[in-house]
C-alpha cells in the first residue's frame, strides 16, 4: 500500500492481504485508499466511511471521470496494456460465473468487429471494467468483514 501521513487510519480497515490477489488488485486498491484519504470530499469521520464514499463514486461508472488517471484513451489503453493478463482473467471469471457473453456484458459499447480488444474502444471498456469490478469486489469484501 502507498505510504500515508497517518498510518493509524489504515488500522481502521480490515487486512486486505487475502483480497489483493495480483498487481492489478494492488494498484486499484492502493489508489482507492489513497484517494479516500487525500480527497477532502471523501473525508468524513473514519477511513472506512471515506472508502465507501469513494466506492460509491466509482460505482456510478468511470465513464463519468471518477478516476482521473482513466479519463483519456491514452491512459486507459496504457492501463489495459499494463494489466492485460489480469484484466482478461477477471473478465473470463465474470463471464464464466454469469453466463453472459462479452457483448451481453458491454452492450452496444463493445465493438464486435474487435473481439480481441486490439483497438482503443474495447481496451478502454476493459480498463474501466477492471477498475469498476475490483472496486465492487472490494466493497463486498469490506462489507463482509
Amino acid at each position: 500500500m502507498k505510504e500515508t501521513s497517518d498510518n493509524k487510519l489504515l488500522n481502521e480497515i480490515p487486512d486486505l492481504t487475502t483480497f489483493i490477489i495480483n498487481p492489478l488488485y494492488q494498484n486499484v486498491v492502493d489508489e482507492i485508499i489513497f484517494d479516500s484519504q487525500e480527497l477532502q470530499a471523501y473525508c468524513k469521520d473514519t477511513l472506512p466511511e471515506c472508502i465507501f464514499a469513494r466506492l460509491d463514486d466509482i460505482g456510478r461508472g468511470l465513464v463519468n471521470g471518477a478516476v482521473n488517471r482513466l479519463i483519456y484513451y491514452e491512459d486507459t489503453t496504457a492501463f489495459y496494456q499494463k494489466y492485460k493478463t489480469e484484466i482478461n482473467k477477471l473478465l473470463y471469471e465474470l463471464l464464466n460465473d454469469t453466463g453472459l457473453s462479452i457483448s451481453g456484458l458491454f452492450g452496444d459499447n463493445w465493438d464486435n468487429a474487435d473481439p480481441l480488444a486490439i483497438e482503443t474502444q474495447n481496451q478502454n471498456l476493459l480498463a474501466w471494467f477492471a477498475y469498476e469490478e475490483i472496486a465492487s469486489k472490494l466493497r463486498d469484501f469490506l462489507e463482509q468483514e
